[in-house]
């Protein structure tokens, strides 16, 4: 997902160089504000790109987060917080991701 200023970029940059291929013969912008443009629209059009593959990526790891807080909250009688803390403290002692921590967790290779 753009943040918003990253979408007013990109349609900014859309709206203008649309203009400019639906008028060809109106006087428009210099070369290097066209240059410019492109470039931006491009970065932009790569960064969503980017963006949205990881979209799926982000989502799993959520879930299984979430999972792995579920069970400390309901095995373990943790308060979300707690549990939250508790995947974030393991994480940085075991050098391990979130995701690694709530995978161990849920397999019960931890248990607090």
């Amino acid at each position: 997902m753009l943040n918003s200023s990253e979408e007013l970029r990109l349609a900014a940059c859309l709206e203008v160089l649309n203009h400019q291929l639906a008028n060809p013969n109106e006087e428009g912008l210099n070369i290097e504000t066209q240059l410019w443009l492109a470039a931006n629209l491009e970065r932009a059009q790569t960064e969503l790109k980017a963006k949205m593959n990881e979209a799926p990526h982000r989502d799993e790891v959520r879930v299984v987060i979430r999972q792995a807080k579920d069970l400390l909250m309901s095995k373990y009688k943790f308060s979300e917080d707690e549990a939250h803390k508790f995947i974030g403290k393991k994480a940085m002692n075991m050098r391990l991701t979130k995701k690694g921590v709530a995978v161990k967790i849920l397999r019960g290779e931890i248990v607090p």
